[in-house]
C-alpha cells in the first residue's frame, strides 16, 4: 500500500488499509503457481470494485479486481510508460491512446476501468479539482457558495504537484487529473 501511494494499481482510486482492498497476482498464479505466487513483483494492491456498501456489484458495474478474475491484462501498471495507453476526458471517462496498441482497449474492458461507479467518482475529483467551491457569508451569516474554474495558473501549479505523493499517498485518480488539466492549457 505505501509503495503505491494507497491508491488502486488499476483504477488509481484511494485504497484504505482495510477490507476494502486485496492483492492482487497481475499474471495469475494459475499460469505458473510456483512462480506466480509469490513474486514480490508479481503482486499489486488493488481495490476490490465493490460497493462501499459491501453489496456484491453486477455487469458493467464490475471493476479491478471484481472484474479481473483470473485473467492476465495486457498494460501492466508496473510498466513506467504505463499512463500513455491510454487518455481520460473531463468527463470521467478513459480510451486507448490511438497511437498505442489494441492491449490497453482490452485492459480497460477486463478491468471495467469505465464501470459506472469508476467514471462518476472519476468525474467528481475532476469538478473537486476544476471547479472549487468557496464558502462565504452574506451579512446575515447565511451561507453562501459559489463555484468558480480554476485559473490557467492554477492549473500549471496543480500540474507540477499532482502527481506526487503528499505524505506517503498520491492524490486519488492523479494520472486523470493530470491529463485533464494538460489538455485545458
Amino acid at each position: 500500500l505505501d509503495e503505491q501511494g494507497l491508491i488502486c494499481a488499476f483504477c488509481m482510486d484511494k485504497l484504505e488499509n482495510n477490507h476494502h482492498c486485496t492483492i492482487d497476482h497481475l499474471q495469475p498464479k494459475s499460469e505458473n503457481p510456483r512462480e506466480n505466487t509469490f513474486d514480490y513483483f508479481n503482486l499489486l494492491a488493488v481495490c476490490e470494485g465493490k460497493n462501499p456498501s459491501e453489496t456484491p456489484l453486477k455487469g458493467d458495474l464490475r471493476h479491478c479486481n471484481n472484474k479481473k478474475d483470473n485473467n492476465p491484462i495486457e498494460v501492466s501498471p508496473l510498466e513506467p510508460t504505463c499512463e500513455e495507453n491510454f487518455i481520460f476526458d473531463a468527463f470521467g471517462k478513459i480510451y486507448p491512446n490511438p497511437e498505442e496498441n489494441e492491449n490497453a482497449a482490452n485492459t480497460i474492458e477486463k478491468l471495467g476501468l469505465n464501470s459506472p461507479i469508476l467514471v462518476r467518482k472519476r468525474k467528481e475529483e475532476i469538478d473537486r479539482i476544476l471547479f472549487p467551491f468557496t464558502v462565504e457569508f452574506d451579512d446575515n451569516r447565511n451561507i453562501i457558495e459559489s463555484i468558480r474554474q480554476i485559473t490557467r495558473q492554477e492549473a500549471l501549479s496543480i500540474l507540477t504537484t499532482i502527481d506526487q505523493r503528499s505524505g506517503n499517498q498520491f492524490k486519488p485518480f492523479c494520472i486523470t487529473i493530470k491529463q485533464v488539466l494538460q489538455t485545458l492549457i
